[in-house]
């Protein structure tokens, strides 16, 4: 069977936009992954804090969850790379919260080998980022989030992408 150029072109656009589907679908569910450990990260934070009491470090994780919050809403409107962006700063603020908490499975949140694969974190050094992406109900929300609260920590939207 012989192929006629208007077959071929036909043939090459779906090729062409089934493979970009599979990278779409890929960098979705690789940001979503990154995402959600980041919200985990910020957990054990707020987790670590409830049980010792110890809030030294309000300011520092208020500042994390916002990243985080930003990180969520970008993932939402499909903005995938600007969310990866957002929650590595959250999360590298986070990394630096479980160091001085002496928090032992901290380092299990550093970037793995997956997540190097497409979060450069070169990239980001040099990012303006911007918390007034927050609304400035959520941005209030969080300013007045007691954290040794749990209820109240829980309510706000940091992960458990679908």
């Amino acid at each position: 069977m012989k192929f006629k150029p208007a077959n071929l072109k036909n043939v090459l656009m779906l090729t062409f936009s089934l493979s970009g589907s599979v990278l779409l679908s890929q960098t979705r569910e690789q940001s979503r992954v990154f995402v959600s450990r980041t919200h985990i990260a910020i957990a054990k934070i707020e987790k670590e804090m409830y049980y010792t009491g110890q809030n030294n470090f309000d300011a520092d994780v208020k500042k994390a969850i916002k990243y985080q919050m930003i990180a969520v809403k970008l993932f939402k409107e499909n903005n995938f790379k600007d969310a990866v962006a957002y929650s590595y700063k959250s999360r590298v603020q986070s990394m630096e919260i479980c160091s001085k908490m002496n928090i032992a499975e901290g380092s299990t949140y550093e970037l793995n080998a997956e997540e190097k694969t497409f979060c450069d974190p070169s990239k980001y050094t040099s990012m303006n980022f911007n918390i007034g992406l927050l609304s400035s109900d959520d941005s209030q929300k969080v300013e007045t989030l007691d954290m040794l609260n749990p209820q109240k920590f829980h309510e706000l939207e940091l992960g458990n992408l679908k």
